[in-house]
């Protein structure tokens, strides 16, 4: 059961994708970076692509490794 900040999260997400088709934030390493811009430093973005006429859905795995120094 998701709670009242991943709903909010997903809506949030689902309203930005409408808007930025091309290129989606993913992932963010800064909560204060957390406003869905495209140029933000502390994201990570994707190009997602579906063809034909299906339900919008995407699930991405991964794992992020801290790099040598203060970067990821």
């Amino acid at each position: 059961m998701a709670n009242h900040s991943q709903l909010r999260f997903r809506e949030q997400l689902w309203n930005y994708l409408q808007l930025v088709p091309k290129m989606v934030p993913i992932l963010f390493l800064n909560d204060s970076t957390s406003k869905f811009a495209v140029n933000c430093k502390s994201s990570f973005l994707v190009q997602l692509k579906q063809y034909g006429l299906r339900t919008p859905q995407c699930t991405i795995q991964g794992t992020a490794l801290k790099n040598y120094g203060n970067k990821l």
